[in-house]
């Protein structure tokens, strides 16, 4: 076996890197006592063995033997190094210490998109040390490594770094998130809002959580807004279980409202005051809660108050007022 000149302490550096082959480094070997006193004895150093109070290896005699490329992979593969690590942290931990200008780099590049996608989320890390971001940046790559360690482009997994950005992601004073979290938070007060059901700022932002988590799935999100709904509306509960939103059910009392009492539909919603007691209303006979008829509801919005200001009410008043002249005489 040649024997360049360099030297790690008795070892030789050349002959270290030509039995490890492609597979590891002499930088990874160094870094770890087991694998060292495993180099040693590669190296005809037999009763080599580490000091118990300094760490140190105890070198002992050199007897001039030495183990062959696949001597030293296999007994790689046989140390209680191989066994606790699984593939991509053996090959993490071989690039973070053959080549650490090139692992840092690579870290400094992860962490860069760690922060863009937090922006893209809406996660607020501002209040995370660089000391944490870095760790969480090098976990990822040790646990993925097989996957993005080739790639200095490569990005962590979504999943992995939404789990660790959720908890970043709050409400500020007036309830608004940010970012994709406001899209999705925005996107579940819609589906409540057709639902007629409401919830606290705090609700949409566990929601956006959990889903940036995999803890609950949006078709979750969904069946809690539908049954809250089915709750409040207990009288439509079939129909909307069948998948017809409030805002649906709702449409064609809004719409007759609109009719009866000449404003804009649009001025109508689910929440207005008759339109809730058109969908809820006790029936006296049975104590039952229903829905109006659209005819009762027409009938009950032409006995309110407001409907005498509508041209409609005018008219018949007049007309009612001009009859009761014409019985009494005072017109022909």
């Amino acid at each position: 076996m040649a024997q360049p000149p360099n030297k790690i302490d008795t070892l030789d550096e050349g002959a270290l890197q030509e039995d490890l082959g492609n597979t590891y480094g002499v930088g990874l070997l160094l870094s770890n006592p087991e694998l060292m006193l495993l180099a040693y004895q590669s190296q005809g150093f037999p009763d080599a063995r580490i000091d118990k109070k300094t760490g140190k290896i105890i070198p002992g005699k050199n007897d001039g033997s030495s183990w062959d490329a696949n001597t030293v992979s296999n007994k790689i593969v046989q140390s209680n190094w191989y066994a606790t690590r699984d593939g991509n942290q053996r090959q993490a931990e071989n690039a973070k210490n053959t080549d650490s200008a090139s692992w840092n780099r690579r870290v400094d590049n992860l962490l860069a998109t760690i922060r863009e996608q937090a922006n893209t989320v809406g996660a607020d890390v501002s209040g995370i040390s660089d000391e944490e971001l870095r760790a969480f940046a090098e976990k990822g790559l040790t646990d993925n490594y097989g996957e993005i360690g080739a790639n200095q482009a490569a990005k962590l997994p979504d999943r992995m770094v939404s789990a660790f950005l959720a908890p970043y992601v709050n409400a500020d004073a007036d309830g608004a998130l940010k970012g994709n979290a406001q899209t999705t938070a925005a996107s579940l007060r819609q589906k409540a809002k057709d639902y007629g059901v409401t919830f606290s700022d705090q609700w949409y932002a566990e929601a956006v959580q959990n889903l940036m988590t995999s803890k609950t799935t949006e078709a979750d999100l969904n069946s809690q807004i539908i049954n809250n709904s089915k709750s409040r509306y207990q009288s439509l509960a079939s129909q909307i279980n069948e998948g017809t939103s409030m805002k649906t059910l709702s449409d064609p009392y809004i719409q007759l409202y609109s009719q009866v009492m000449e404003q804009p539909s649009v001025n109508v919603g689910l929440d207005h005051p008759d339109i809730q007691s058109a969908l809820q209303v006790t029936d006296p006979s049975t104590g039952a809660v229903r829905a109006k008829s659209l005819y009762e509801f027409q009938q009950d919005l032409r006995k309110k108050a407001e409907w005498g200001d509508t041209m409609a009410g005018r008219r018949e008043l007049n007309a009612g007022a001009m009859s009761m002249l014409k019985d009494f005489g005072f017109v022909r």
